[in-house]
């Protein structure tokens, strides 16, 4: 929830941006519930679940993200050693290798779930 008294420019929301205003201000930053500035470590509910049924996101486990290869994440409850998914912004690569794409491209795999994409 915002304050009375924060600006849209507060926010992160420049001139040009109408589009980007909607989703950071409505839809808590685009498709990852954390809004990144810098490249994160992945601790997250299942971005497939969560789009779902955003009512009841609050059921569903956080946890941490490996990236076996390819554009895929698994959904781990514990930090993996190596490969571990980064998040910023709206994009999303491996720690290991470094090439970031849009995390709407990537496949998601959690209990829930074998790997799906993001059901916008």
């Amino acid at each position: 929830r915002l304050r009375d008294d924060v600006t849209l420019k507060d926010c992160g929301i420049r001139a040009g941006s109408i589009l980007y205003a909607v989703i950071r201000v409505c839809g808590g930053g685009g498709i990852f519930e954390k809004y990144n500035e810098d490249w994160q470590i992945m601790y997250e509910r299942c971005p497939v679940c969560v789009f779902k049924d955003r009512n009841n996101k609050d059921k569903l486990a956080k946890g941490y993200w490996y990236h076996p290869g390819g554009n895929k994440a698994e959904f781990k409850t514990s930090k993996p050693d190596t490969y571990t998914v980064e998040i910023k912004q709206s994009q999303i690569r491996c720690s290991g290798c470094k090439n970031a794409s849009d995390g709407k491209e990537w496949v998601y795999k959690c209990p829930n779930h074998d790997y799906q994409k993001i059901n916008l």
